[in-house]
């Protein structure tokens, strides 16, 4: 229309809040930064890239993805837990369907290794989450759950971790799973269903 080329798109620096040293603020940006990248996985030539990987925490702890603690050691921020929660995904992106208001999201892929589901909620209101997962294949199976809101993996809010920890872990026989979390006000979750 406006003779352009049609090229792609490249949101750099991408973040949900405001430039801040908040540490609440990083899950809160973590939330709403996987919303926009899950709701953008549809648009064809549109890439998001988050911003930042490692930043003086005192004036971007809402966009750092990992911090050094005192003993040297680089742990990740709720921001690095939502980059790990999207490098664990399945080859194949899977349909999903149900009603989510704009700022959450869930994205389902899936390989011969199994399905992975990401459930994330940037809507600011505790959200329920219940997911319908179908279809799997026969034999005995493990659903491993990520939890990363206030209290589970966020060494700013909640207990020092140094790296992303189960949250829960149960084994699994039948072909179709419900997974099940109450996602705080800036939280998400990553379940993998993997062959036992």
């Amino acid at each position: 229309e406006l003779g352009l080329p049609d090229l792609p798109i490249h949101v750099d620096e991408y973040g949900f809040t405001d430039t801040t040293g908040v540490w609440t603020d990083s899950l809160k940006n973590a939330a709403g930064v996987l919303v926009a990248m899950i709701q953008s996985g549809d648009l064809p030539d549109l890439f998001i890239h988050p911003w930042c990987t490692y930043h003086n925490p005192k004036l971007q702890m809402s966009f750092t993805q990992y911090i050094t603690l005192d003993d040297g050691a680089i742990v990740p921020t709720p921001n690095g837990h939502a980059m790990r929660a999207l490098a664990l995904q399945k080859q194949s992106r899977l349909a999903a369907a149900g009603k989510m208001s704009y700022n959450t999201a869930v994205l389902a892929t899936g390989d011969i290794s199994g399905v992975a589901v990401l459930a994330t909620n940037a809507s600011g209101h505790p959200l329920p989450v219940e997911i319908m997962v179908g279809n799997l294949p026969a034999g005995d199976k493990v659903v491993t759950q990520y939890l990363v809101d206030r209290v589970h993996n966020n060494l700013l809010t909640g207990p020092q971790t140094r790296s992303l920890l189960i949250t829960e872990r149960k084994p699994l026989a039948q072909e179709q799973v419900q997974l099940s979390a109450v996602l705080d006000d800036y939280a998400f979750a990553l379940w993998l269903i993997e062959p036992a």
